[in-house]
């Protein structure tokens, strides 16, 4: 694109000294071409020109595209290659589903529904037809007619911007938008037009012209939306609009693969005094407060690039600028390039300049440190010199996946209601429970309210303020509200944002006979392989009792729950027995469902199943034993271990008459095993009948068992 002429009176104060060989390449390994550009450069305000440069000089030597469907494999990078170079393959594949890149340029390209089509079924990339909705073509005013009149030159930057977003976000949506002419007025337009448009994420531009002010500033100013400009293809200089402080004005490299780590480098493009990135220090538009070089006092260009040498340049398909397959350069590749970026990284936050990303993120991307745009040294270096970290050249540099394009981090929230609905008979109430979780940032407090309660019915939320992340208990009381279905909106407002769930309310007329069914207790906790109980109670709301039939549902796998009984008149309870067995530990919500004759209704119980505890049990046999005197007898313990238990176990006994004597043999079994508790009746033992306790004991644990010892 074409230098600005303001730039005439800057040059004059940077000190430079010529080169030995002007415009010499940096990296040896880059082939020679010759190229043109496809519109005619810009020499006046007001009026711009498109970037794109189309390889005319032989083919030989260039890359040819892998990843190629089927059919003739061109040269330059196809989407495979731009991918793999920008750690995005993963991403590409996956995201960007639902977003709409805009593309804004001049005049009409009538065969680009066709050419893309085209270009994506030889890459295996998905379809995106108008017939589907994927691809949308409008005029400035965003109608479809009347379309402008066509332009070869254009056409080929038509092509080349929607296919270079399609090479990088297959996934997304893409909107053309044509303005009449090349006159910034009408570009203005069709810009306003694309921002406005609904799905768009990025805006892609790839023209530009001389700076002439601010006057323009407003059409770029779309807080909320990545556009991205092309830099220029001019050498070092400045074009507007890459200089807006609204827009991401991205540079242009050269891409070679290579046997690196990474498997490709990057240096700056610049083929010679007239074909090279754009950058520099803006005359007019002030210096953005994300911007922080210290060289420019004003509006620095770029922010960040991709590749742009026609050399290394990309595959393109245009049949009415061109006769299909071509390798095509400059800035007007890394523009649309980068959009597709921005594309498939999280949606810019309202009221973000996705701009200042890349400055808030530097590390997050390829540095470029080699190579200027400049055949002389320029002052400061970084104007035209790349370094390590930001330059004018590449600016942060080039994509390392999308983490320098993605928003800053702000605090949010989301909200939900479980149940989602309640159905409540006039005179009763139910519960649902309004969660909140962080989405992105950090914690915040929100701060609930309800509205949509019908009249009769009361409503209130336990508490009205909590953190996100936390819960609270909307009780609803049907009471007198007329029969009939509600929506009611909860509404949680946080410092940051504000969102809303709502609550299905359903009333309806009590039946004749009713009842309703509780749980006590409503929590069991139960270790991994023991058992327990809650009380199912059913009494009776109106009417008549009636046979209530009892189910469940919820249980964990390797748990068993039963009810005894399963059916109960109304006022009656069951039992309700859970065992744990090998449940995974964690909280489970059981639902026991009370089915009778008019009503349906149901309780809960939360089974926490904690890991398994070792234990032991013990047993004697046999229960009894009748001896006499004098006399000897023997009881057998018996120990088992649960759930792994190996602890050394001891005994004891209990309540042994005074002529009795005995010893345990072993006296302690460890983990499982058997003892004899062996005893002699004394000739003086009175006669009678004695309860004895023999119990085992292990660090903390106790168990006992009851025998029976008949003196005669």
């Amino acid at each position: 694109m074409h230098q600005s002429k303001f730039y005439i009176a800057l040059t004059v104060s940077i000190l430079f000294s010529l080169p030995a060989a002007w415009g010499q390449r940096v990296a040896p390994n880059i082939p020679k071409v010759k190229s043109r550009r496809v519109c005619a450069p810009s020499t006046s305000p007001h009026v711009m020109s498109c970037g794109a440069r189309v390889v005319t000089s032989s083919l030989e030597g260039l890359a040819k595209a892998s990843g190629v469907a089927a059919g003739f494999t061109p040269s330059g990078y196809g989407p495979a290659d731009l991918q793999s170079a920008y750690n995005l393959t993963t991403l590409s594949a996956s995201a960007g589903a639902g977003r709409t890149i805009a593309i804004v340029d001049a005049q009409d390209d009538p065969t680009i529904e066709s050419d893309l089509a085209f270009y994506r079924s030889t890459f295996g990339l998905p379809p995106c037809t108008s017939a589907s909705g994927c691809f949308q073509k409008v005029n400035q005013f965003g109608q479809t007619s009347p379309l402008p009149s066509p332009d070869a030159g254009w056409a080929e930057e038509i092509a080349l911007d929607l296919e270079m977003a399609s090479a990088i976000c297959p996934n997304c949506n893409l909107l053309l938008v044509e303005a009449d002419s090349t006159n910034d007025a009408d570009l203005d337009a069709a810009e306003n037009t694309a921002a406005a448009w609904p799905g768009v994420v990025a805006s892609s531009n790839s023209w530009g012209g001389p700076e002439f002010g601010t006057s323009e500033e407003s059409y770029f100013n779309h807080p909320g939306i990545a556009i991205t400009v092309s830099s220029g293809d001019s050498g070092w200089g400045v074009e507007y609009p890459a200089s807006s402080a609204y827009v991401t004005a991205v540079g242009g490299t050269s891409l070679v693969q290579d046997g690196s780590t990474r498997g490709w480098s990057e240096t700056v493009w610049f083929t010679n005094s007239e074909e090279g990135t754009g950058s520099g220090c803006s005359f007019y538009i002030a210096k953005p407060s994300w911007q922080t070089d210290t060289g420019c006092g004003k509006r620095m260009v770029g922010d960040v690039s991709a590749v742009a040498d026609p050399a290394t340049g990309v595959a393109v398909y245009d049949t009415y600028g061109g006769s299909g397959w071509a390798v095509f350069g400059g800035t007007s590749v890394s523009a649309p390039l980068i959009a597709g970026v921005y594309a498939l990284a999280s949606p810019p936050n309202p009221g973000d300049y996705p701009v200042s990303y890349a400055y808030a993120n530097p590390s997050a991307f390829f540095d470029v440190t080699s190579g200027r745009n400049f055949p002389r040294t320029c002052t400061p270096a970084y104007f035209c010199t790349a370094e390590p970290g930001y330059d004018g050249p590449t600016g942060w540099g080039t994509p390392n996946g999308v983490g320098g394009f993605q928003p800053l981090s702000v605090n949010d929230f989301s909200i939900s209601a479980s149940p989602a609905a309640l159905s409540l008979l006039q005179g009763t109430s139910g519960t649902s429970t309004i969660s909140t979780a962080i989405t992105t940032g950090g914690a915040q407090t929100v701060n609930l309210t309800i509205s949509g309660v019908p009249s009769g019915a009361t409503a209130t939320l336990n508490p009205t303020s909590i953190t996100a992340g936390a819960s609270s208990t909307l009780t609803v009381a049907a009471g007198t509200a007329a029969v009939g279905t509600y929506t009611l909106t909860i509404t949680g407002t946080g410092a940051s944002a504000t969102h809303t769930t709502t609550v299905a309310l359903t009333v309806s007329t009590p039946p004749l006979n009713d009842f309703s069914i509780s749980a006590n207790p409503a929590s069991v906790t139960l270790a991994q392989g023991t058992s327990g109980t809650s009380m199912i109670a059913t009494a009776v709301t109106s009417g008549n009792s009636q046979t209530v039939n009892l189910t469940i549902s919820g249980l964990p796998a390797g748990a068993t729950a039963t009810l005894n009984p399963t059916s109960v008149t109304a006022g009656d309870s069951s039992t309700l027995t859970l065992s744990a067995g090998t449940a995974a530990p964690g909280a489970y919500t059981l639902t026991i469902i009370g089915t009778g004759a008019y009503a349906t209704h149901s309780t809960s119980v939360t089974l926490v199943v904690t890991p398994s505890v070792a234990d032991f049990s013990i047993a004697a046999s046999p229960s009894s034993i009748t001896v006499g005197k004098p006399g000897i007898g023997t009881f057998k313990v018996t120990v088992s271990a649960i759930n792994g238990f190996s602890g050394r176990v001891t005994f004891s006994v209990a309540g042994l008459p005074s002529k009795v004597a005995g010893v345990f043999l072993p006296s302690f079994v460890n983990g499982s095993g058997t003892t004899y508790f062996i005893f002699v009746v004394g000739q003086k033992q009175t006669s009678g009948t004695f309860p004895l306790t023999i119990t085992g004991t292990s660090g903390s644990l106790v168990h006992s068992t009851n025998v029976t010892l008949i003196v005669k």
